[in-house]
């Protein structure tokens, strides 16, 4: 059996909404209970800010909390971090950051750039049918680039260690490693919207019904790359904010 999750993380960049998705397969073989979307954002290191010791002031070494955060300037503030099984109502969790502790701020230092400057990432192909992943860092510095937007040595360290992070299963269950968080792709189904029940000629995208269906359309271990040069993100344009 396996449970797949989605991850959604939302920032905010000069009053820009900013949101980066993360996706995880479990592929349960082990009794030992079903795995839960918390243990997922635990395992991610998003809620061991102040954890076990309330003075406690950084996210885990080598987390995708503590790497994302160090990829984003300090304009970059985090508001949110939401985790579900794609096919239970009740296998959620949340967390919400906290302004007053500093713990959603970003930490990198330099001339902020726009909201539609971002560093890419992207994954390996691990099947013909399934597209990369993808992803769209806002919250970069003028000092990461170099000329002709390439990425400069210091970018090529900070974002290579969060494609790491990404890249990385996450424990669970078993010490065998058959039962971890495994990073993935999922391919959705596409389907004709309608407007009272009448087509209207426009497609969009969701996940299959059917979660044997999803995992039998899911790509997966995928393993995360920086993209060598800056990306541009028009969603998040000044008054879109996505």
């Amino acid at each position: 059996m396996a449970y797949m999750f989605e991850v959604t993380l939302i920032g905010s960049y000069f009053n820009q909404l900013v949101v980066n998705t993360f996706h995880y397969i479990n592929n349960v073989i082990s009794p030992g209970g079903d795995p839960t979307a918390q243990e997922l954002l635990d395992g991610m290191g998003w809620t061991q800010w102040g954890l076990p010791d309330p003075l406690y002031e950084a996210y885990p070494d080598n987390s995708i909390a503590s790497a994302y955060q160090q990829a984003v300037n300090t304009k970059f503030k985090l508001v949110s971090v939401f985790a579900r099984d794609l096919y239970s109502a009740t296998n959620i969790a949340e967390y919400i950051f906290n302004p007053a502790t500093g713990e959603n701020t970003g930490q990198l230092v330099g001339e902020e750039m726009s909201p539609t400057a971002a560093i890419g990432l992207r994954t390996n192909r691990v099947n013909i049918n399934i597209n990369r992943g993808q992803m769209r860092l806002s919250g970069t510095t003028e000092p990461m680039l170099i000329s002709g937007g390439e990425l400069g040595p210091t970018a090529v360290t900070v974002y290579g260690v969060l494609a790491t992070a990404m890249s990385a299963p996450i424990p669970w269950g078993g010490a065998t490693g058959a039962d971890d968080f495994i990073p993935c792709t999922f391919k959705k189904l596409r389907y004709e919207v309608e407007k009272d029940g009448v087509p209207t000629g426009r497609f969009a995208y969701k996940y299959h019904p059917s979660p044997n269906v999803q995992a039998e359309n899911t790509a997966q271990p995928v393993v995360w790359k920086t993209v060598t040069t800056q990306r541009t993100q028009g969603s998040r344009q000044y008054g879109k904010g996505r």
